[in-house]
């Protein structure tokens, strides 16, 4: 079985539960440089068993472009055969690459959307053009999105991209019974308290939702730099008894139940690559109301189809939810068709989608091993 080793950033919860999905076909390792970063909660650290491990001797962790004095060493040891890195700019992805290359061994790369702090995707600047000359002999990348793979083959003129995903964690969400349940409606903001993703919105939203059904409830994500700000506009507009942050989650596995809880998710983000908490919605089988200017995941919902896509306004976010209490019906109907959709999202079938990918890079041969060709 070929040796293959992941470095990435932080050990997350599903790329460590991702790790085992990837043993059924290498002997994979993943490597991290953190446990986690300081903008994750407490229950995201699950135990990461024998083939995950945090590298030691880690330098630049505040600007994340984290270095290990010890990466040589450990690739010295484990020798793979396969070498997949998790995004660019980490500096030892930087040294794993010319050691795999140097050795004349296959490396990929996993990475997400360039953008800039507002959201846009970044084009064609100075990081891009050294991005695509020191990794210009990489086989093949893989990205998180569509509009990732766009912008790395059109843009930035990379050879080999893929459409890829990160894996999701979500089976444990597939049984979740149909909604609505009862005469109350919770709806869930599941996302961190940051500026792209609205909470202060999210609430505006809800105060109006709240006016017209009064046996509307609002849980939300407890982290971020805007809960004081949330705090502030919940006491302001009167929303103290119905709204309540997530701070009660005990670890990662407790998370199913939040979703198990609510009936709709509220997501009115000014921008987003598209986020996990999509996905577990609609394995969950909740009523989705979104953003229409969330990419990558964000697009599996079609405006009225399976949920409702939306310019981020209150009354066009409000009519969306009205639409659902209005009419039961769409709960079920739209559970199914995005089931459906995110079964491919699962940790076995992207497990499966990065087999067939190193497989056809191994089948090709290396970068390397095809300029061996042509000058022979």
């Amino acid at each position: 079985m070929r040796r293959l080793v992941f470095i990435s950033n932080m050990a997350a919860p599903y790329q460590v539960k991702f790790c085992q999905a990837l043993r059924e076909y290498y002997d994979a390792q993943f490597w991290y440089h953190v446990r986690l970063e300081a903008n994750r909660p407490a229950w995201w650290r699950i135990p990461l068993g024998p083939h995950n491990r945090i590298l030691e001797h880690v330098v630049l962790t505040r600007s994340q472009h984290y270095l290990s004095f010890d990466i040589v060493r450990e690739l010295e040891r484990y020798d793979p055969d396969v070498v997949l890195l998790g995004g660019l700019t980490l500096l030892s992805n930087a040294v794993a690459y010319l050691w795999a290359k140097s050795r004349c061994r296959p490396v990929l790369a996993f990475t997400e959307l360039r953008r800039t702090p507002q959201g846009e995707p970044r084009g064609v600047d100075a990081m891009a053009a050294l991005l695509r000359t020191f990794y210009a002999g990489l086989d093949c990348i893989l990205t998180s999105s569509a509009e990732a793979a766009v912008q790395f083959r059109n843009d930035y003129h990379f050879p080999h991209v893929v459409s890829a995903n990160y894996p999701a964690d979500i089976d444990g969400y597939f049984h979740h019974l149909p909604r609505p349940r009862g005469a109350r409606r919770e709806i869930l903001f599941p996302n961190r308290l940051v500026e792209l993703y609205d909470p202060l919105l999210a609430l505006d939203v809800f105060a109006e939702v709240h006016r017209r059904h009064a046996e509307t409830r609002m849980k939300m994500n407890a982290s971020g730099p805007l809960r004081q700000a949330c705090e502030a506009q919940i006491s302001a507009l009167g929303l103290s008894e119905c709204v309540a942050f997530l701070d009660n989650i005990a670890s990662w596995d407790a998370l199913p139940q939040v979703y198990d809880d609510a009936d709709i998710m509220l997501l009115p983000a000014r921008f987003s690559v598209g986020n996990f908490t999509i996905v577990e919605g609609m394995a969950s089988g909740m009523g989705m109301v979104l953003s229409n200017r969330i990419q990558g995941f964000g697009k599996l919902i079609e405006e009225g189809r399976n949920g409702f896509s939306r310019d981020p306004q209150v009354n066009s976010f409000v009519n969306a939810i009205e639409l659902y209490f209005g009419n039961a019906r769409l709960f079920p109907a739209h559970a199914a068709m995005n089931r459906e959709l995110v079964r491919r999202y699962t940790l076995a079938e992207t497990a499966r989608l990065f087999r067939d990918v190193v497989e056809d890079v191994m089948v090709s041969g290396t970068n390397c091993a095809r300029t061996e060709r042509k000058s022979q």
